[in-house]
């Protein structure tokens, strides 16, 4: 979690290590590695790790529980990847803990979070390779914590949700014991623009909580604005509504202990808004609303889509 005051303060307290006031990036040897909590992730897992194995040196995959096809994908990468990749299963883990568990699995001096619907490009300007070369090339005796921007496709690979069409959530980091997960509770004032929930009570005000990182004062911070890589809010009907009510259901024990499950809350969620029987109806009915938001993919402004995105691509204009 960063605040964008003090960013002149945390490029001086950067050289903290130099002086042996913060740990010594260094200690760690040089590379990425990039850091995958997945769960149900069969749609996008297998371009996800290929799209960016070749930008880092190690690929630590964090299995939170799948139940659909993810272990078996993983298995045929790791074929291809060799020892590469690095899995893990850690059933049942929240967020925070899972964050923790996953990123303390982390061999080399940066850290990449890639989510299991991620894409990098592999080719053009914005190529997975130059964020490599961009990382690397920074002082490595110092500190860094640098928030990436993604394009976010939604519903299909050529639509996006009018506001959202940028992400600027993902981040690559320096590691060091003082970078810490935690749970974040806002309230806003109201949603913040573009915001694509489909269910939300408009109405002020608007609390939210969600996982992040806690990086310390030794930290210089920075954005880059660079689209390296896609998210891909592409995925079956139930999942996209059961994603989209997991954000209210993970972290509120008042839901949890109303309802049996996520699947009983998001039906309940889903009848107070329309005339629905079956939990398949409701995800249908959520994806309508959710067509309505959408706006066309402008190549012109964002560029052609990962080249390991063309096969489905092609397999979906057929």
């Amino acid at each position: 979690m960063i605040r964008t005051r003090g960013r002149g303060l945390r490029r001086i307290l950067s050289w903290a290590p130099a002086l042996g006031l913060a740990p010594d990036p260094r200690r760690r040897p040089p590379g990425i590695s990039a850091v995958v909590r997945v769960k149900n992730e069969e749609e996008w897992i297998e371009p996800c790790l290929l799209s960016v194995a070749g930008a880092v040196d190690e690929l630590v995959v964090v299995d939170n529980g799948s139940t659909d096809r993810t272990p078996e994908i993983l298995e045929r990468v790791g074929d291809v990847l060799g020892p590469k990749l690095k899995r893990f299963s850690r059933p049942g883990l929240d967020h925070v803990a899972l964050s923790s568990f996953a990123f303390a699995q982390a061999t080399y001096r940066w850290a990449l979070k890639w989510d299991g619907d991620f894409v990098a490009r592999t080719s053009g300007p914005h190529a997975i390779a130059g964020l490599r070369a961009r990382v690397l090339a920074l002082p490595a005796a110092r500190h860094f914590h640098v928030r990436l921007t993604c394009v976010e496709l939604m519903g299909d690979l050529w639509h996006q949700c009018a506001g959202w069409e940028l992400r600027r959530e993902p981040f690559t980091s320096v590691l060091s014991p003082g970078l810490r997960w935690m749970r974040v509770v806002r309230t806003l004032d109201a949603p913040p623009p573009g915001w694509p929930r489909i269910l939300r009570d408009p109405r002020a005000p608007f609390t939210t909580q969600f996982e992040d990182v806690r990086v310390p004062l030794y930290y210089e911070v920075a954005q880059w604005d660079e689209p390296y890589f896609f998210h891909l809010q592409v995925k079956k009907p139930r999942r996209m509504y059961l994603r989209d009510c997991w954000a209210d259901w993970a972290e509120n024990r008042a839901l949890q202990g109303r309802f049996a499950s996520l699947e009983d809350y998001a039906l309940h969620r889903a009848r107070r808004v329309w005339d629905v029987r079956t939990l398949d109806e409701a995800a249908e009915a959520y994806m309508a609303r959710v067509r309505d938001l959408l706006i066309p993919y402008s190549v012109e402004r964002f560029g052609e889509h990962p080249e390991m995105l063309k096969p489905y691509l092609d397999a979906a204009r057929r």
